[in-house]
Order: C-alpha cells, then structure tokens, then sequence
C-alpha cells in the first residue's frame, strides 16, 4: 500500500490535480493549439505525482522545476485563450506544487 503521509504527498494531490486540469482544458480551446500535448503533459504529471508518492527525492527535483515550468506556460497562455480560466487553475496548482515541493526540499524535517 502507499503511504500517503510521506513529505511529496501533498505535492502529489497538486500535481495530479494539473494533470486533470489539463484534460479539463482540452475543450475550452487547448485541441486548436496544442492537442495531444496536453494529454501527454496530463500523463507525465502522473507519473511524476505517483513518483512523489512513493517519496522518490529526485522526482521531487524533477517535479518542482516541471511546475515552475508549467506555471510559466500556463500564464503565458491566460492572455493568449478565452476563456482564460482553465490556465488560470493549472497555474494556480502548479504554483501551489512548486511551494509545496520548495518547502519540502530547502526546508529541514522536524525532528521529535
């Protein structure tokens, strides 16, 4: 079974979360300019979520500058779409990784 209480899990919900955001957004207009890379950025933050969970220190690596990558593209595109609000909720997940995965990595554990 999956330990879901490991430092990436929270992370992982953030992640997965974008990765069905980007499902979301396919029929509000991503079929016109990016098609199938959506569905493929959909399957790779999965694979990356279920990554974290396993709690695998490089994937969070990887993970964390996935997200500021995909924040940066995601915002790029609110001014370039209508409706604009599903890049705006991709944005919002992946910054919420980002600052998730940020805390888990720089910041030390707590030690009882």
């Amino acid at each position: 079974m999956t330990d879901m209480r490991g430092p990436y899990a929270p992370a992982a919900l953030f992640i997965a979360l974008s990765g069905v955001l980007h499902l979301v957004a396919l029929p509000f207009g991503a079929w016109e300019a990016f098609g199938l890379i959506f569905v493929a950025i959909a399957v790779f933050y999965a694979a990356l979520a279920w990554g974290l969970v396993q709690g695998w220190r490089w994937v969070a690596w990887l993970a964390f500058f996935c997200m500021l990558i995909g924040g940066i593209g995601a915002f790029s595109e609110t001014f370039a779409r209508i409706p604009a609000w599903p890049h705006w909720a991709i944005l919002l997940a992946d910054a919420s990784a980002a600052v998730l995965l940020f805390r888990a990595l720089w910041w030390p554990a707590h030690t009882v």
